[in-house]
């Protein structure tokens, strides 16, 4: 189904593979410390100081960069698969791979939506 089917065009997508010390969460809110989370998160949003460290990939890219770290590789045709789905969405209802800005300002909102949750 296209657009005219009632789907929304445009939108953005991105592989991202975080650099070591660098996530959108602090240390200790991926240890499970929800306190801390909500603070580090507070305190990132308020400050406007959203400090990722982090690399942009494609798929073909992304699936390199996994197999580089010592993960098993996926298989040609779940690969082959899901490039086939993110092309039918290129090309269906105009999605495009994320920018630097665009990732960071993802993260900003994503925040902000969290925070306003507690």
């Amino acid at each position: 189904m296209g657009p005219d089917k009632g789907y929304d065009r445009g939108g953005n997508y991105a592989f991202l593979r975080f650099k070591a010390n660098s996530s959108p969460m602090s240390n200790e809110a991926e240890s499970g410390a929800k306190g801390r989370e909500r603070s580090n998160i507070a305190s990132a949003v308020d400050n406007d100081k959203l400090a990722l460290d982090f690399e942009i990939h494609d798929l073909p890219s992304f699936v390199d960069q996994v197999t580089l770290d010592g993960k098993l590789p996926p298989t040609n045709e779940v690969v082959n698969k899901l490039q086939e789905i993110l092309t039918n969405l290129q090309k269906v209802c105009d999605v495009q791979l994320m920018n630097d800005g665009d990732v960071k300002q993802f993260f900003t909102n994503a925040i902000m939506a969290v925070r306003h949750l507690y």
